[in-house]
């Protein structure tokens, strides 16, 4: 199977969490929107809906890495995005996008490092913590959400 075969799979995952679960807590990792996100913060990822200028935007590279940038503009359906502490931007295809950013999660526990892997699915007032291990998704907890922080705003 080609790497892009298994960047796909991997990115649909996620994709149908997302669409069939509900919204998706993920951490951040890396300093690419710092000072917006920092490393080890947790953000609440919804659909990417009516995506426009400032929006950040969850999507997978063409190396298979998931990333966090803020969009810059679009342009006959290829998106511009940039972190807001970098200096190179990323053309996208809409197909390329995950989700996009909801709001920033206020007072999460950190993790360990042994859960790095770990994605939450989010409901009306509680969420799902779950784990991709070997291309399965196993449930691992589950815990009540405090309000998203009304500190940064999407865009």
């Amino acid at each position: 199977m080609l790497n892009r075969d298994i960047f796909k799979m991997k990115r649909q995952v996620f994709t149908d969490a997302l669409y069939k679960l509900g919204n998706l807590k993920i951490r951040v990792s890396g300093d690419s929107m710092e000072p917006v996100l920092y490393d080890g913060d947790y953000i609440l990822v919804g659909k990417p809906l009516n995506l426009k200028s400032g929006d950040i935007v969850w999507f997978m590279d063409e190396n298979g890495v998931m990333v966090l940038h803020r969009m810059v503009t679009e342009k006959d359906g290829k998106y511009v995005l940039r972190g807001d502490n970098a200096d190179a931007f990323d053309v996208v295809l809409f197909d390329d996008m995950i989700g996009k950013m909801i709001c920033k999660l206020d007072k999460v526990e950190v993790e360990d490092e042994n859960r790095k892997n770990v994605f939450s699915v989010a409901y009306a007032d509680f969420s799902v913590d779950l784990m991709l291990v070997d291309g399965l998704v196993s449930q691992l907890a589950i815990e009540r959400l405090d309000n998203c922080s009304t500190g940064v705003e999407n865009g």
